[in-house]
């Protein structure tokens, strides 16, 4: 099973959006996990918050693919 890690970048790939890529950022486990992503309709950046199990369930099951581990501070 997949787990976050606290104060981590994460390249996905939805599988049930037509393979949209997102970002997910995380800080502590007590925070929420930020995504990050294009909108379908203009293609403008998105920002959306989702629960650690949440994240952690859509990888899981194959929703979302991780496709790698992005650096952290930019």
């Amino acid at each position: 099973m997949f787990t976050l890690e606290e104060r981590k970048r994460y390249l996905v790939e939805d599988k049930t959006d037509f393979n949209k890529e997102i970002v997910i950022k995380t800080f502590t486990k007590q925070e929420p996990a930020f995504l990050g992503f294009d909108s379908k309709a203009d293609k403008l950046p998105q920002i959306d918050m989702m629960s650690w199990s949440k994240v952690e369930a859509k990888v899981s099951i194959g929703d979302w693919e991780v496709k790698e581990e992005l650096e952290y501070n930019l």
